[in-house]
């Protein structure tokens, strides 16, 4: 617990001498015992000596030697991240308090620990089938999150895997699938599609509380799931309904592909679900890097600065699609909000540094209003 309620350090670099991080890596950086309490927030960047033999770096993150263990992304660590090819293993506690908004998992991940996840920014998380095991409580309390899209190959979802995600509409269970832990999916919108007969559903797996439908084949065990909490809860709220009778969607087709924006000019991206008759029409949209350019629920997409960046809108039924966002800055609109008196009432931009102007808009700039920057880390 070294660092962990240290708000001061961005970057950290760790020399080759240094071969023992704690009991864990993350334990380093907050407390693993109560992963509820602060981290060190402002850490972006870890990078660790080539000369290491038991750690390396890659991107800001901290891997193990060989490169098949995740142990620790930086939770001040913002945008969109990719882990590395090859890694085999996300670790316990790896990206806990995380504000990335999206992460690109690669093709060789089979495994997801304990609390990896916890209380992240995500909105929209790719499972690939290469993963077999998702771990207790991999994403508990993410209520920013609201796509999950499980690849089929995961066996495994753990106790509490994706407990307080109170945003998540729905989720798709592959066949592959044989074990749904207690409190897997205990906030789930609307509803719930598990595609094998004869998976092993913990009690409790979803909460009753909520108006969920179950859908399954008939004679599975999501039936006899549903039924028996039926019988021994008066009150319950489940509804079992034959996977036959539930049309997935297939497609999802956007009114562009690919949008040139200035800074905070805005668009509204029109996304169009197939086939017209899906049974759940729900959609998330999300951007992989909001610095760049942000988008509401609605498809409403905000300029903020210059770069390029994909907006995604999603089906819980693993459909999506992809628009290409480029914002340019042609210099004419400022980061600085002024009255009319010249006072700085506001500021939008997320600079490490700024210089305060001496005019905005026209008009001279005279003083800077209170709280103007407490939003700025």
């Amino acid at each position: 617990e070294s660092f962990k309620t240290d708000q001061t350090f961005a970057s950290i670099y760790i020399p080759s001498t240094v071969t023992q991080l704690g009991s864990s890596v993350p334990s380093v950086f907050g407390t693993v015992a109560h992963p509820e309490l602060a981290v060190a927030g402002n850490l972006k960047e870890v990078t660790v000596s080539p000369d290491n033999s038991v750690y390396k770096s890659a991107d800001g993150a901290v891997y193990s030697k060989d490169g098949k263990i995740l142990l620790f992304c930086p939770a001040g660590k913002k945008g969109s991240f990719a882990i590395s090819g090859g890694t085999e293993s996300i670790g316990d506690f790896a990206f806990m308090h995380s504000a990335l908004s999206h992460v690109e998992f690669p093709d060789t991940l089979s495994y997801i620990g304990v609390h990896a996840f916890y209380k992240t920014e995500i909105v929209n998380v790719e499972i690939p089938g290469s993963v077999t095991t998702i771990g207790n409580n991999a994403f508990f309390n993410n209520t920013s999150l609201q796509a999950v899209e499980i690849g089929n190959g995961v066996k495994r979802i753990g106790d509490s895997a994706f407990s307080l995600c109170n945003k998540l509409a729905g989720v798709v269970v592959p066949e592959s699938v044989e074990y749904i832990g207690k409190h897997a999916f205990d906030e789930l919108g609307t509803f719930i599609r598990i595609e094998g007969t004869d998976v092993e559903i913990a009690k409790e797996a979803f909460s009753n509380l909520y108006s969920i439908i179950v859908y399954g084949h008939t004679g599975s065990t999501a039936e006899a799931y549903v039924e028996n909490d039926n019988e021994t809860n008066p009150d319950s709220k489940l509804r079992f309904v034959s996977i036959e009778q539930s049309i997935k969607v297939t497609d999802i087709e956007l009114n562009v592909s690919s949008v040139v924006l200035n800074k905070k000019e805005t668009f509204n991206a029109a996304a169009t679900v197939l086939p017209e008759n899906a049974t759940v029409k729900t959609l998330v949209w999300s951007s992989k890097d909001p610095s760049i350019a942000t988008v509401t629920q609605n498809g409403l997409v905000t300029a903020v600065k210059e770069g390029t960046v994909e907006i995604v809108v999603k089906s819980p039924d693993g459909a999506s699609a992809i628009l290409s966002v480029t914002v340019t800055d042609d210099g004419t609109v400022s980061d600085f909000v002024v009255n009319d008196e010249g006072i700085i009432l506001e500021y939008h931009g997320d600079e490490e540094s700024i210089v305060i102007p001496r005019t905005v808009n026209g008009i001279d700039v005279t003083g800077i209003g209170d709280g103007v920057f407490q939003k700025n880390k």
